[in-house]
């Protein structure tokens, strides 16, 4: 079926107007076939398969999971995805968030954080222990950026009850990677985007939850807020995108630890914060003399 698929994959993007609608309704009408989205996966992995057709069929992955995957959620069509379909997915999608190249990463850890969204921790339990795994054994730049990338996004959406499962085990991962100078910037600011996630959720907590992430946190703040200092102690070059990029996630994780955990913070703030006061007085001036002179 794989081969299949990544034929009307192909078809769907044809400049002939004919071929690409014929495409577009066997892609729909597949995803009322068994196997459909195991077949997807198998063609986004195969690197056989030229890189557009594999980042396409990520995506269309992402499509059958919102439609097929829960029964009376959602935009969902019937049939259901059977169990069995679900976990051979399960078990073979993440092997795509190391791929070198970076675009079809971006589109497997979509389509990772859209089945997450349905099955994790309790379908899935073992994916908090495969993304930090994947930081923490840095076997290539790719797996731990591709493992970033996917953090991300589940991240951004954790609710309370999500939250004691990921933080804990992930933000000390988290600082190896913000602290070093031997990180490269492209991991830096991945790590970072993860961190403003994280930093997010846990200021949206309440009640005794909220005391609780707080006291989690504390012990963590000052050597973060010392890396937020270091990256924002350096004017990025502009025509670099991962440095300015780095640049604005340690901006956006100050503003968060201000908002939310100023007082356990405490005096500690006030070194990135002064950072950040004397980078933008730097950039004015840089600004000046580029834009205004």
């Amino acid at each position: 079926m794989e081969d299949e698929i990544a034929r009307v994959l192909e078809a769907s993007i044809s400049p002939d107007e004919a071929t690409r609608v014929n495409a577009e309704q066997h892609l729909t009408q597949g995803g009322t076939m068994p196997g459909f989205g195991l077949a997807l996966v198998r063609c986004a992995l195969n690197r056989q398969v030229p890189p557009g057709t594999r980042q396409l069929a990520a995506v269309v992955l992402k499509k059958y999971v919102k439609e097929h995957w829960q029964e009376g959620e959602g935009r969902f069509f019937p049939p259901q995805t059977s169990d069995e379909e679900k976990a051979a997915v399960r078990e073979l999608l993440p092997a795509g968030l190391a791929d070198p190249t970076p675009k079809i990463r971006t589109a497997i850890a979509m389509a990772v954080a859209s089945v997450a969204a349905w099955d994790w921790p309790h379908q899935w339990p073992t994916l908090t222990t495969v993304l930090i795994g994947a930081v923490r054994e840095g076997r290539s730049e790719a797996s731990v950026l591709g493992a970033l990338r996917c953090l991300a996004m589940i991240c951004r959406d954790l609710d309370e009850a999500q939250v004691p499962l990921v933080v804990p085990s992930l933000l000390p991962e988290l600082h190896s990677l913000v602290a070093p100078d031997s990180v490269s910037r492209a991991v830096k600011r991945r790590a970072l985007a993860v961190l403003h996630s994280c930093l997010l959720a846990l200021g949206m907590m309440s009640g005794a939850r909220q005391r609780a992430t707080r006291d989690l946190l504390a012990p963590e703040l000052p050597r973060f807020l010392d890396a937020f200092a270091t990256v924002l102690s350096e004017v990025p070059d502009a025509a670099d995108p991962d440095a300015c990029g780095t640049t604005l996630e340690a901006l956006r994780c100050v503003t968060q630890v201000a908002q939310y955990f100023a007082k356990p913070a405490g005096e500690a703030l006030m070194r990135p914060l002064g950072c950040a006061a004397s980078l933008f007085h730097r950039l004015a001036e840089r600004y000046r003399a580029l834009f205004v002179a």
